[in-house]
């Protein structure tokens, strides 16, 4: 069984988080063990997050810059032995990366939008952390050509998966 970490900022009733619950209710429970970390005790979403299937783990950012959470994500990704860790979001793609990279785990991130508003030192960590990143996962072509551009990523690293509706 393939055991898969899921970590987004929070559990808020927003887009992205509604699309991980849609996909926690569709994956095949015969082949994925689902793990879901919110990086913000804000769980609105935890019932359906539970309902899924899926185990919703606690490790919250303490504040805004907390640099506990990589070395909290890497113990949690080698106990459980997971095998994917998926970062879902900007905090998420940074945190969950470093923890990622910390425990030698495979890591895909999810990109979903033109994230225009990221200052240079974000760009130049996003570039960093991207070459420790197996996949990358865009919504649309543009959020592509974005990727691709800011973060130096070879093109067949990056894949679009249009969202889709139930």
């Amino acid at each position: 069984m393939t055991r898969i970490l899921y970590i987004i900022g929070q559990l808020s009733p927003d887009g992205t988080e509604w699309q991980l619950v849609h996909l926690l209710r569709g994956i095949d429970k015969a082949i994925f063990q689902c793990y879901v970390c919110s990086l913000w005790p804000v769980l609105d979403l935890a019932p359906e997050v539970r309902e899924s299937g899926a185990v919703l783990v606690p490790i919250y950012k303490r504040f805004r810059f907390d640099p506990t959470v990589p070395f909290r994500l890497a113990r949690f990704i080698r106990r459980e032995k997971i095998d994917i860790v998926h970062c879902m979001l900007p905090t998420a793609n940074v945190w969950g990366r470093i923890g990622g990279i910390i425990a030698r785990a495979k890591i895909v991130i999810s990109e979903r939008n033109v994230e225009t508003w990221k200052p240079w030192y974000w760009l130049w960590l996003d570039r960093l952390l991207a070459r420790y990143t197996s996949l990358i996962l865009t919504n649309a072509e543009a959020i592509k050509r974005f990727v691709v551009s800011s973060t130096k990523i070879e093109p067949d690293r990056v894949r679009v998966i249009y969202n889709s509706v139930n």
